[in-house]
C-alpha cells in the first residue's frame, strides 16, 4: 500500500510535501492527536514529523522561473502530481493555530473544512 503524504504549509508560507511512514489513514488520524496542543511542534513543524517521514520543499514560482525554460514544464508537472497524491494539508498560521484539512476525493478543488489541532494565543 502506498505511503500517505501531506502537504505540511509553515506560518512564514514554506511548503513541503511530507511523505509519512504510514499505510492506514487511522495512524495519520494518531499522529495529528498526539500533535495537538504541542508547542514544540507550533514552533519547528519539520523537527516534529513523524519517524521516518521525510519531506520535500516546494520551490516557488521564482524559483522556477530562475531555471532553464526547458525543465521548467517538467518541474511544475511533477510538483502538481505530488499535490494530486496529497491526502490533505496540515497548516500552522502566524497565531500558532495549526489546522488540518482532509481532501475528501481526488478533485484538487474540493476540500474539507478544517480541523482546528491548536489555538494560538
Amino acid at each position: 500500500m502506498a505511503k500517505i503524504k501531506f502537504l505540511l504549509v509553515t506560518e512564514d508560507l514554506i511548503s513541503y510535501i511530507v511523505t509519512t511512514p504510514f499505510e492506514q489513514v487511522c495512524e495519520l488520524v494518531a499522529w495529528l492527536e498526539g500533535i495537538r496542543g504541542n508547542a514544540k511542534f507550533v514552533d519547528d513543524p519539520v523537527a516534529w514529523l513523524p519517524s521516518g517521514s521525510f519531506a520535500n520543499i516546494i520551490v516557488t514560482e521564482d524559483d522556477v522561473d530562475d531555471l532553464p525554460n526547458n525543465t521548467q514544464a517538467a518541474i511544475l508537472g511533477e510538483c502538481n502530481q505530488m499535490l494530486y497524491e496529497c491526502h490533505g494539508t496540515l497548516m500552522v498560521d502566524d497565531n500558532d493555530s495549526v489546522f488540518y484539512w482532509v481532501r475528501d476525493n481526488k478533485n484538487i478543488e474540493e476540500w474539507k473544512l478544517p480541523s482546528m489541532l491548536a489555538r494560538g494565543e
